[in-house]
């Protein structure tokens, strides 16, 4: 519980996008700034197998990490690990469905 009290009260939050080949992560703080943690990785997959699993190259581009991934269309499972600079670890499971 600790854990993830400390993890709430950075008041982060994770927006997930795919488009033309691009996946993007965004963390925002609280009032809507873009945060660049201290450490970030990210596996994706899905939930039926581990045949898909990856961990894509990101980068931050001043608003978001992003890797181009050009994934197939259904549901997909990202597994986010960010530390923040006062080593707070901040980590989600987040849902991206991809259309076709």
């Amino acid at each position: 519980d600790d854990r993830r009290a400390a993890q709430e009260a950075l008041g982060w939050t994770v927006a997930t996008s795919h488009e033309n080949g691009l996946l993007a992560l965004a963390i925002t703080d609280d009032k809507g700034y873009p945060v660049r943690p201290a450490s970030f990785s990210a596996k994706i997959g899905r939930t039926t197998t581990e045949r898909d699993d990856r961990e894509p190259e990101f980068r931050f581009d001043g608003q978001a990490y992003v890797a181009e991934d050009a994934l197939a269309p259904g549901y997909w499972n990202i597994w986010l690990r960010a530390e923040a600079h006062d080593g707070t670890l901040f980590e989600q499971r987040l849902e991206l469905y991809v259309e076709e």
